[in-house]
């Protein structure tokens, strides 16, 4: 039976669907994702409210989590909903995001396609969280909700639909690996096994950064690369590095990079939870909600570090509190490091919004922001077993191994968001309660030492 949810899984890649269908799938999603896939029942279940009282014209009969089939072809609708005076049916799509995709007028045509065989079908509906929406008061689904018509879209679906549909059930049908090539998505694929055939080397050409050009698709290792001219200059550092077996260091860029910084640096990094319906009045759906950081301050090259923390235990807005302390522990000069500035400069603007009484600081904060990612990011400092990331998770264990997470309770971001929304919302223990505590602490803290570790090591000669 092909599934709306195994064809989603085609669409994405082949050898996925293929390895989802065996049994095949290795990786499953992290505590994260499936925190995200939680909240998306939940607003599934506001719509649908939502839409029975919208809805209310007597002749239409409305079916929530109806399920549709033909043949070997199987899908749920999120909400059927029939004219009983006609022979059209209606079909509404449910997501918790904030803008139609591509994947979401798919989801729909495979539908359309199962329903169109059995009735009329009328129009196609995607319900979505309006990403302009703020909380004030109670929840208002008529604002909180966008309701697009996208009948035409998903009906120009079907004109390639039915040949994807005869391609995803040969390999449904399949019982050996198609002879296809992998994902070419190491870090993410579900199944290495399935698409990169076991374990792979860090010179290993899917490791390399950015995109591969054709003329290098029959290459297994970077190291068998003997002609690198249709690679970009940071891609051709990472063939030079994995044959030399050594990093390829641009020490003069480097030192201009460590030149623009200016002492105390401050080594920001923020924990953060994203609510697809807002908790706390004022905010938005869907944006990444501080709810901890950790912050190191070095005055001088061979000072002794000191460090802040701020973790909210309790069921408040976490952003007030965490302003107010990180605006005094925060002085009005010196460099802020950050890995990945782009996140850390958003949360802040975020900030901003809810609280305009400190714009002026948050603005001061962005602008002397300096993202500690970019030596690696921008090829300067380049060493093969990255293996093609700027990750802190990928870099901190090739110069700082003794520096790790692996012996931490809680050694990634979806982990940590998970936890803290356990400690704070969930009838935990005591006990319990004050052990996530302690190790939310301490991954956040990690983060912040990490950077000050990787911070020294640049500065080495």
């Amino acid at each position: 039976m092909l599934t709306k949810s195994l064809f989603k899984q085609f669409l994405d890649h082949p050898l996925h669907f293929w390895a989802v269908a065996h049994g095949a799938i290795t990786v499953y999603p992290d505590p994260g994702t499936r925190f995200i896939m939680s909240q998306g029942y939940q607003v599934e279940e506001v719509a649908i409210r939502y839409l029975r009282t919208l809805l209310t014209t007597p002749d239409l009969d409305l079916k929530p989590q109806h399920t549709i089939s033909q043949g070997r072809l199987k899908a749920r609708v999120d909400l059927w909903v029939e004219t009983l005076m006609s022979q059209a049916a209606s079909i509404y799509e449910i997501k918790s995001a904030t803008r139609l995709k591509q994947d979401h007028i798919w989801d729909l045509a495979f539908q359309y396609h199962i329903a169109a065989t059995l009735r009329d079908i009328g129009k196609t509906f995607l319900v979505h969280v309006n990403p302009a929406y703020r909380l004030v008061g109670e929840l208002d689904p008529s604002q909180f909700f966008i309701i697009e018509d996208v009948t035409d879209q998903v009906t120009a679906k079907q004109v390639d639909l039915p040949e994807l549909i005869r391609q995803a059930l040969h390999i449904l049908d399949s019982p050996e690996r198609p002879d296809l090539p992998g994902c070419g998505h190491p870090h993410d694929c579900p199944c290495p096994d399935v698409c990169f055939g076991g374990q792979l080397k860090p010179t290993s050409i899917h490791y390399l950064h950015g995109t591969l050009p054709d003329s290098l698709k029959d290459i297994a290792d970077l190291t068998d690369i003997t002609d690198p001219s249709d690679l970009n200059p940071k891609q051709q550092k990472q063939v030079e590095s994995a044959k030399s077996g050594q990093p390829i260091i641009d020490r003069p860029a480097i030192a201009t990079f460590l030149d623009r910084l200016r002492f105390p640096l401050y080594f920001l990094d923020y924990e953060t939870i994203n609510f697809a319906i807002p908790k706390y009045q004022h905010h938005a759906p869907q944006s990444h909600l501080p709810f901890q950081y950790s912050l190191h301050r070095l005055d001088a090259p061979d000072a002794p570090l000191t460090h802040f923390e701020f973790l909210e235990t309790g069921r408040a807005d976490p952003s007030p509190t965490l302003l107010k302390q990180l605006s005094s522990q925060i002085g009005d000069t010196g460099s802020i490091l950050v890995w990945y500035k782009n996140f850390e400069q958003g949360r802040n603007r975020y900030l901003a919004e809810l609280a305009p009484d400190y714009r002026d600081f948050i603005n001061g904060l962005n602008n002397r922001i300096v993202d500690l990612m970019d030596p690696f990011a921008r090829g300067w400092y380049a060493d093969y077993r990255f293996r093609g990331s700027a990750s802190i998770k990928r870099v901190l264990p090739v110069l700082i191994p003794d520096l790790s997470y692996k012996d931490l309770s809680i050694g990634n971001g979806g982990l940590a968001l998970v936890s803290w929304y356990k400690m704070v919302y969930e009838n935990v223990s005591a006990k319990e309660r004050r052990k996530i505590q302690q190790d939310l602490l301490e991954y956040c803290q990690l983060d912040t030492r990490a950077m000050v570790t990787i911070y020294r090591f640049l500065t080495k000669p």
